[in-house]
């Protein structure tokens, strides 16, 4: 299938939202499709 890029835009890299995107990331990949977690915070984004 395809593969879906989930962006964590919390400056915190141990905020809940990292966590609700790791779930999410789990129940995409049973359903078969790729995925990859970015974190802003763990990223140079102006």
């Amino acid at each position: 299938m395809g593969k879906i890029v989930l962006i964590n835009g919390s400056m915190n890299p141990e905020s809940v939202t990292k966590r609700v995107l790791q779930l999410f990331a789990k129940v995409l990949q049973k359903k078969g499709y790729e995925t990859e977690l970015i974190c802003v915070a763990e990223t140079n984004f102006p």
